[in-house]
């Protein structure tokens, strides 16, 4: 049950959210965000101490703070069969898919490109959340199943996700990055079924990876 400090962070995030995408970092005062949460200046550097702090919060309350990705994260990653590790690659491409498609998150995405020449500091900001949680999260799922027979010795589970990431950004970027006039169109599950079929070709050690 969420604490009474858990409802005034959520505020202040969400006020700070929307001054965020409206006005960018830089032009983003400490002074306008109190306004817009109704909370004075010690409250918000009570929870906040300074404003990249509440940043990588609004990132994060859109990213790995999700139910897929807590979810996730509390599971244990160890695929015993290769149905099994099948079924959490595509729960994970499609849990990313899921996330990066947010409106929110994809605008937030293009505030950071288009501040970080002013402002590189949050690029790293930015990589604490999806791009780094993400590729660990995957890469830990696929060394699961290479230590328990599933995944050729010869694999690099790094690479893998790499590949397997970069690939979930072709859907998601294109139409959602560069084009703002709507949401990003979501994936043919054709398309999601294909990919896990051939990155289980790629890495599998055990005949029929194709198989349900």
């Amino acid at each position: 049950m969420p604490t009474r400090a858990d409802a005034k962070r959520a505020q202040i995030r969400a006020a700070a959210q929307d001054l965020f995408l409206r006005h960018g970092f830089h032009a983003t005062s400490t002074d306008a965000i109190t306004a817009a949460a109704a909370v004075s200046k010690e409250t918000l550097y009570r929870y906040y101490p300074k404003k990249e702090d509440l940043f990588v919060d609004v990132l994060r309350a859109l990213t790995i703070e999700r139910s897929f990705w807590v979810e996730a994260t509390h599971r244990a990653a160890e695929p015993r069969t290769a149905q099994e590790l099948r079924r959490q690659i595509h729960a994970t491409v499609e849990g990313l898919l899921a996330t990066l498609s947010q409106p929110e998150y994809l605008a937030m995405l293009r505030l950071i490109v288009a501040e970080s020449p002013r402002l590189p500091e949050l690029g790293d900001l930015f990589q604490q959340t999806i791009p780094q949680q993400g590729f660990s999260y995957f890469a830990a799922l696929l060394a699961a199943g290479r230590r328990n027979g599933l995944v050729k010795e010869h694999i690099d589970p790094a690479t893998v996700a790499r590949m397997v990431l970069g690939s979930i950004l072709t859907f998601v970027l294109p139409n959602g990055l560069i084009r703002t006039t709507a949401p990003p169109k979501k994936p043919d599950p054709r398309a999601i079924k294909s990919l896990v079929a051939h990155t289980m070709e790629l890495i599998s050690r055990v005949d029929g990876s194709r198989s349900q």
